[in-house]
């Protein structure tokens, strides 16, 4: 099967490295239930703690686990609070499979180590993949699309790896 790439674009409400939309903040309340309950492979819900508050801040995420480790990539970049949290606090908690699971998370620098996680969270395409592939592309879900989405999140964000206890 052929891959058709000329003239097919992601659609522009989710561009790696800008600013979230109010759409986006309303999309995450709506689905981090559903992250949380595990039925969805390869979502989960990351918990931070909050910066100023000391609360626990939780974000739903595509988080693909490789072992003791958790890609996740922050797709809006600088932009995400939670990626603060971390920065200043980096044990997170993370919900995966109905399975709470603490670690610490630091992003991802140039080397080998990023190379293996581009291989594994580009790579990696789960059942809800084409669920979230018709919220960013025109067309039907098709796994070259997923991956593509995947790639340009992850060039355009910023990888995160969390380290499991």
């Amino acid at each position: 099967m052929s891959q058709r790439t000329s003239g097919a674009k992601p659609r522009s409400n989710i561009v790696a490295g800008q600013p979230v939309k109010w759409r986006v903040i309303a999309l995450d309340r709506a689905i981090r239930p559903l992250f949380w309950s595990g039925v969805f492979r390869g979502m989960g819900v990351l918990t931070t703690t909050g910066r100023k508050t000391g609360k626990p801040r939780r974000h739903a995420v595509r988080a693909i686990r490789d072992n003791d480790r958790v890609y996740v990539v922050v797709i809006n970049g600088k932009y995400a609070a939670w990626l603060h949290n971390l920065r200043d606090d980096p044990g997170v908690q993370i919900r995966l499979g109905g399975a709470n699971l603490k670690g610490t998370a630091h992003e991802l620098g140039e080397g080998q180590e990023r190379e293996e996680a581009r291989r594994v969270y580009v790579g990696t395409v789960n059942g809800a993949d084409y669920l979230e592939c018709i919220l960013h592309w025109r067309g039907l879900p098709r796994r070259w699309k997923i991956q593509k989405l995947h790639e340009m999140w992850f060039e355009g964000g910023i990888p995160l790896v969390i380290k499991l206890d």
